[in-house]
């Protein structure tokens, strides 16, 4: 009798179902790949940028915040430096007591302004950017040194295209549209492929200074990508990643890897 009754308790708990955990709707993150709206000039690529406090732009800037806005993201990554959090949570609480409406960078314009307007408190608002070595003025020279003249002069070329088809596009499309061309699979491809295909070849047999810039941009932002990770709340199922479109293209890589996030394509989005 004692089996009889154990056999059928057997069955249940071994019916695949049950012994199977149940899986977790995955965490949807937006990548909000970003020209600098207030162009600091702090990228290889030089690119030209209008003023964002103009009306025109103002108008655009508003049509990509009503977009993100509808999305509702609940925590929110920025392009600000890990160790700096105190310092980005005093801009928020200054933005959000009616100042910095003056600043051209995408921090007030897009991010403190959406956030705002969701009721997100600073605690939801993270810096995570974890900036390294970037020997770019190193790497020129020591191409130079190398009689890499003809790879110098194909670097060159290919930011002036990038720069010139920028320009270009900025002047004769909206904020929105800007942001969706530069988050593109052919331009996170472009992104990516400056390193592995121009950059790491910069250096002789004895000097590896290409491959180093290389792999310092690309642990930047796989430390970035962790810092994200640890500071996702628990139960929290929509983030928001806001960073250069080039940090946009690794992390698009990196996200896309998990069983846990599901990457919303931006178009639907910024429709």
């Amino acid at each position: 009798m004692r089996l009889i009754l154990f056999f059928p308790l057997f069955l249940i708990l071994s019916h695949p179902a049950l012994s199977q955990p149940q899986a977790q709707p995955k965490i949807q993150v937006v990548l909000l790949g970003m020209y600098h709206l207030n162009n600091p000039g702090l990228d290889v690529a030089k690119v030209k940028v209008d003023d964002v406090l103009a009306d025109k732009r103002q108008a655009e800037i508003r049509q990509v915040v009503d977009a993100l806005k509808a999305y509702a993201p609940e925590q929110i990554f920025t392009e600000y430096s890990i160790r700096q959090q105190t310092h980005l949570d005093s801009l928020y609480r200054v933005y959000m007591a009616g100042g910095r409406r003056d600043k051209r960078g995408e921090l007030d314009q897009i991010v403190f302004r959406m956030a705002g307007e969701l009721g997100l408190k600073p605690g939801q608002i993270f810096g995570v950017d974890d900036t390294g070595n970037f020997p770019y003025d190193s790497l020129m020279k020591v191409a130079n040194g190398a009689g890499q003249q003809a790879l110098l002069a194909e670097m060159t070329k290919t930011i002036g295209t990038y720069t010139n088809w920028f320009d270009t596009y900025l002047h004769d499309h909206t904020v929105g549209e800007v942001i969706l061309a530069i988050n593109t699979p052919e331009q996170y491809r472009w992104q990516l492929g400056s390193y592995s295909d121009i950059f790491s070849r910069v250096g002789g047999l004895d000097n590896s200074v290409g491959a180093y810039l290389t792999a310092e941009w690309y642990k930047r932002n796989i430390y970035t990508h962790s810092h994200i990770l640890k500071r996702i709340a628990p139960g929290t199922r929509r983030i928001l990643v806001v960073f250069g479109a080039g940090h946009a293209a690794v992390f698009n890589h990196l996200f896309g890897l998990s069983n846990q996030f599901e990457v919303v394509p931006l178009p639907q989005v910024l429709k």
